[in-house]
């Protein structure tokens, strides 16, 4: 398991609503050895885990990241929206890192 960092932050609209839910990950841009994602919780913030085979460990490895976001699944089983990736990479440093994410899903 890599070394990693506190990674948390919140995930709202352009028009700053807050997204309710769903998950976020962090691909990282040179390595497909762990992977980094993390509950968005009811009030639109969320905390990165890395997982590699069986190991867990909280926060993320030093690196730049392509995130995705994926929209909770609702009642009725169905996505408001589907997982989009966003244009801006993120930038993961050796110290807690806070990332407040503006996004909406592509039009349909």
């Amino acid at each position: 398991m890599p070394q990693t960092y506190p990674v948390t932050g919140s995930v709202s609209s352009l028009e700053g609503k807050l997204l309710p839910g769903g998950m976020i990950q962090f691909r990282l841009e040179k390595s497909q050895e762990v992977t980094v994602m993390g509950k968005i919780e009811e009030d639109g913030t969320f905390r990165l885990h890395t997982i590699k085979g069986k190991a867990r460990a909280d926060g993320a490895p030093v690196g730049s990241y392509e995130v995705t976001i994926s929209p909770p699944i609702g009642k009725d089983q169905k996505m408001p929206f589907v997982p989009f990736t966003l244009p801006k990479k993120y930038q993961v440093e050796a110290k807690e890192n806070t990332f407040n994410i503006q996004a909406d899903p592509p039009a349909k």
